[in-house]
């Protein structure tokens, strides 16, 4: 299993979450372990441990960010 990268809010951990759908299929999702963090940041529900694991590592780097226009 790849290493989760630190809750990019707190800092603190993430940690993976295990979870069934309604139909029985197995979900995962990382969430932030700290239980006082302002964002409490999570993904979404994903069917692999790998995708929701990338998802939680990906950072938008500044140069990604869209501008804000004002009108």
């Amino acid at each position: 299993m790849s290493e989760l990268k630190p809750c990019p809010f707190c800092g603190v951990e993430g940690r993976l979450i295990k979870g069934k759908t309604a139909y029985g299929l197995q979900t995962f999702r990382v969430s932030c372990s700290n239980h006082k963090c302002a964002v409490s940041a999570h993904t979404v529900d994903f069917t692999s441990k790998k995708a929701a694991i990338a998802a939680w590592n990906e950072r938008v780097t500044m140069a990604q960010k869209p501008t804000r226009r004002r009108a």
